[in-house]
């Protein structure tokens, strides 16, 4: 896998970062689950790949955290209203 990098990214720091960074968001986002030597270069091969998982993701975050808020807000409202005298 090192030498695949090295080949990948001519030993450039920042294009070894990149492929690094990339790789696994598309392996994820494509449930493939597993850095392959094909997702090495799919940050320059198929920049669309990339691009499209990392919105699927921030979506999927988006849509987390509203689920999340959602869930502490009515939960923070029924501890509000039972400490309120009367209700």
């Amino acid at each position: 896998m090192m030498r695949a990098i090295l080949e990948e990214t001519s030993g450039v720091t920042h294009r070894i970062v990149q492929r690094l960074n990339a790789a696994p968001t598309v392996a994820i986002h494509e449930r493939i689950e597993r850095i392959t030597l094909e997702l090495l270069s799919v940050k320059r091969m198929e920049p669309s790949r990339v691009v499209n998982a990392k919105r699927a993701g921030t979506i999927a975050s988006v849509v987390e955290a509203d689920q999340y808020r959602a869930r502490t807000a009515s939960g923070s409202n029924k501890a509000m209203n039972a400490l309120q005298p009367g209700k």
